[in-house]
């Protein structure tokens, strides 16, 4: 037997190469589901019933912080904090005489799965359904109000009707994935 040194170590990068393109490929694959779930998370985790009959209790029984405005929508499960500065993961309120609008990111990645389904707060807006209510807490007030329009991929400039207007932002913020618009309906008094 005849060893060449060059084949040998040909052979062995060869077969190292080859391992190495297996581990990218795995790790690659494993990061494209990682990426899937925690894309999905708030579709993924937004079907509970006890949890949206648990808010409309809150909703209901628990009087509002007048230090805290917070959106609630029962029918979707969603509680968020309102803020009148800009933040990744709560809904912004900008007031006038005839129309409150709240806007935030439809979605916004996190690197866990639960990050991305806290800071994509309007994420499941596209879900709501003409007539659900919708509930602001400003002030010592929660104002109760009737969803009496919806649209999809709109311009954020379009001169919305209604007492309220939420955006669900792309994240470029020019295109409105979703655009709500609400009547109002009373004030819930404790």
């Amino acid at each position: 037997m005849h060893y060449d040194h060059e084949k040998g170590i040909k052979h062995l990068v060869g077969l190292f190469s080859k391992i190495t393109v297996l581990i990218l490929s795995v790790l690659l694959f494993l990061f494209g589901i990682y990426l899937a779930v925690d894309w999905f998370a708030p579709e993924i985790f937004s079907d509970s019933i006890e949890g949206k009959q648990a808010l409309e209790e809150k909703v209901k029984n628990e009087q509002p912080d007048e230090n805290q405005p917070e959106l609630f929508i029962p029918s979707l499960g969603l509680e968020a904090e309102i803020v009148e500065k800009k933040a990744d993961d709560k809904i912004q309120i900008t007031k006038n005489d005839k129309q409150i609008t709240l806007s935030g990111q439809e979605r916004s990645l996190g690197i866990t799965p639960a990050e991305t389904l806290q800071r994509s707060v309007l994420a499941l807006l596209k879900d709501i359904k003409t007539g659900a209510k919708i509930y602001v807490d400003i002030g010592n007030q929660r104002v109760a109000y009737e969803v009496t329009d919806i649209k999809n991929q709109v311009s954020p400039n379009n001169g919305f009707t209604g007492e309220l207007a939420i955006l669900a932002l792309s994240g470029d913020a020019l295109t409105a994935t979703t655009f709500v618009s609400a009547k109002e309906i009373g004030v819930i008094n404790f």
